[in-house]
């Protein structure tokens, strides 16, 4: 033999705390919704414009380049007439040289930003 007692007032209770706890938890998962989506957006956006500022930089190293090799051709005719000196010269080599090693480098720093770009979007491809 035995009793059983149930009293509904409070059963009642916990289903209202229940439902208060749910309420929550789903306001909690769409502001977590909320971050991921501009956490992806700023991604996205910091990754087209790092790409955008390199191939910049590509455009201007090659304007660069070709402004250092007329300054070394100009540069290196003055030699040859006598005009300028052999400091002169080796300057402007420099020049060149140091300008090519920019162009090299802006090319690199755009194709590494164009793999973190498509990594950003989901378009990256993995070879096997």
């Amino acid at each position: 033999m035995g009793l059983s007692l149930a009293i509904p007032i409070f059963n009642n209770f916990q289903n209202k705390l229940e439902v208060s706890r749910n309420r929550v938890a789903y306001k909690n998962q769409i502001l977590q919704k909320e971050s991921i989506d501009r956490k992806i957006y700023q991604d996205v956006k910091l990754a087209y414009m790092n790409y955008m500022a390199a191939v910049k930089k590509e455009s201007n190293t090659a304007v660069q380049v070709m402004a250092a090799e007329e300054a070394q051709n100009a540069i290196s005719e003055r030699f040859r007439l006598g005009i300028s000196n052999f400091v002169d010269l080796a300057t402007a080599n420099q020049q060149l040289v140091s300008a090519q090693a920019d162009q090299a480098q802006a090319i690199y720093t755009r194709f590494f930003q164009d793999v973190l770009m498509q990594h950003a979007l989901g378009t990256l491809e993995v070879l096997d």
